[in-house]
């Protein structure tokens, strides 16, 4: 942006000089007092037009352990025998993001009144899930 500024003003300049052509003549003090006068005001506006550098926002380092609320774990009864899982509406509740979690865990139980999402525990610790202790 700046080079664009930049060279805007010395393409107007150029521009305007050539049109009034004058006499050579040598600069009195009150000609290089303007000049330098001038050419401060221009440092001035093109400091200003200058982006401003914003301090880069890190994210927050991804250690890559995620974790999931032991108080979400359930015991259900499967054709397989006694399996732990975690209900999605109760990992909801406890603000897991369920994004984070391996969708290939996610699968469907039936509990007595009724059938829910939940994610296995088997396969999340496969899976480099963790289980916290909240």
């Amino acid at each position: 942006m700046i080079k664009t500024v930049a060279a805007t003003i010395l393409a107007a300049t150029l521009a305007v000089s050539s049109l009034a052509p004058t006499r050579a003549h040598a600069a009195d003090a009150d000609e290089v007092a303007r000049f330098l006068f001038g050419a401060a005001a221009l440092a001035i506006i093109v400091n200003g037009l200058k982006d401003k550098k914003k301090p880069a926002v890190r994210p927050h380092p991804d250690t890559g352990r995620r974790a999931v609320p032991a108080s979400c774990r359930r015991t259900v009864e499967t054709n397989r025998g006694r399996r732990a899982v975690f209900g999605v509406p109760c990992l909801r509740r406890e603000g897991v993001a369920l994004a984070r979690l391996p969708s290939r865990c996610l699968r469907t139980v039936d509990l007595p009144r009724r059938t829910i999402d939940a994610y296995g525990q088997r396969c999340l610790l496969n899976n480099n899930v963790q289980i916290a202790r909240r």
